[in-house]
């Protein structure tokens, strides 16, 4: 089968990116390999949540499904996102042990994105664009916006990555949001005065898709989460 396997916790060009918010009480732990990003809340009474996510460009959503759910049941995710799934419409399904999948497609199957959930998440799924679909995640008295993405590739017009990105910057709202997927950037390793924003870790050269990942980061508070991961080169990207 034939599946880019990024995990949420690496970066770079054509793969896999994790965006979180800075200010927020969310805590990020650092898994092994492809094992997905952990986040945990508190409660009143000092109760604690886990959330644990991970994200996937499967290329295509066909004669995929039953691998992404054994992927989900091996490394125990609660939630896994699904870019170029290329499945027309939108809509939701019930899948097997069950998990349930909402994807997002437009009139094509030329992108597409999805998140797949498991049965004990209380959510509330957005179908926003062929290439963004949010979801609304309560842990305990806490909502966390989880943005799946799919971004425009870097031969795609300038119009269509403009207007990526003001879709995606009008769904940052609250001060908890995760934005993963892939994003088609590559911010590189130099993080000269943007040390808020990216940890130390990245990977490869800057391009200008990855100038402004960066800046929609700074813009919103962000951190460029992948790069605080050390990772193996061959984890940091897709072939």
């Amino acid at each position: 089968m034939n599946i880019k396997h990024a995990p949420a916790t690496v970066q770079s060009l054509g793969t896999t990116r994790t965006v979180t918010q800075r200010n927020s009480a969310l805590q990020q732990n650092c898994p092994g390999p492809s094992n997905g990003l952990r986040f945990r809340t508190r409660n009143n009474r000092h109760q604690e949540q886990t959330l644990k996510i991970g994200t996937l460009n499967i290329i295509t959503m066909n004669n995929k499904i039953e691998e992404c759910i054994d992927i989900l049941i091996d490394r125990k995710l609660d939630i896994l996102g699904l870019s170029e799934v290329k499945r027309k419409g939108c809509g939701c399904e019930e899948l097997r042990s069950g998990f349930h999948i909402y994807w997002s497609g437009g009139d094509n199957a030329k992108n597409g994105v999805a998140i797949i959930v498991n049965k004990t998440i209380k959510d509330l799924v957005t179908e926003v664009t062929d290439r963004i679909i949010k979801m609304n995640i309560k842990l305990h008295d806490e909502i966390i916006s989880i943005l799946q993405c799919y971004a425009p590739q870097a031969g795609c017009p300038d119009s269509d990555k403009l207007d990526f990105e003001t879709q995606l910057e009008n769904h940052l709202r609250g001060d908890k949001n995760i934005i993963m997927g892939d994003m088609n950037a590559q911010v590189g390793t130099d993080r000269t005065n943007q040390e808020t924003v990216m940890g130390p870790w990245g990977y490869g050269n800057q391009n200008p898709e990855g100038e402004r990942l960066i800046d929609l980061c700074i813009r919103n508070e962000m951190l460029l989460g992948n790069t605080w991961f050390k990772k193996r080169d061959s984890h940091k990207i897709t072939r």
